[in-house]
This record gives C-alpha cells, structure tokens and sequence, in this order.
C-alpha cells in the first residue's frame, strides 16, 4: 500500500488531503487551502469536488466522507459539526 512519503511531490506538497493517506477520513481541508496537483493517478470523487470548489470560490471546512465525497462541516461552540 503506498502511502504519501511515496509520493514524488511529498517533501513539497502543503496539501492536508493526499490521495495516497490511509487515513484520509479523518483529515480536514479548509476550502482555500492546497489541494493534490498530481495528474498521474485517477482522482478521486473528493479531489475532483476539492478543485471544482477552488474554481468557483466555495468556502468552508471538508472531510472526506466513506462514500468518497466531500462533507461539510460547520464550526460551531469550537467544534465541527456535520451539516
């Protein structure tokens, strides 16, 4: 299984969502934030939603759902909530 030290970019990618993460479920993108630049590998659904968003200027807090998807989340009395 690879994981993100495998990737050629690792050393240089500011990315929090690496395709290669075992654990990507528990990681959180801020809309604004890098997103993974590699077009070598098939993106996934929530790579694809991720640089559709930074088109068009969605803003907000993201985990990658177990379907694959992005979810939102809202910050609320210092924590995340599901939306």
């Amino acid at each position: 299984m690879l994981r993100p030290e495998d990737c050629p970019r690792f050393k240089h990618c500011d990315a929090p969502l690496c395709p290669l993460d075992p654990q990507i479920h528990r990681r959180l993108w801020i809309a604004g934030e890098p997103v993974c630049r590699r077009k070598d590998i098939e993106a996934p659904l929530w790579l694809e939603m991720q640089r559709r968003y930074q088109k068009i200027g969605v803003e907000g807090y993201f985990k990658v759902g177990r379907d694959g998807k992005l979810k939102r989340y809202e910050l609320r009395g210092g924590r995340l909530r599901a939306q």
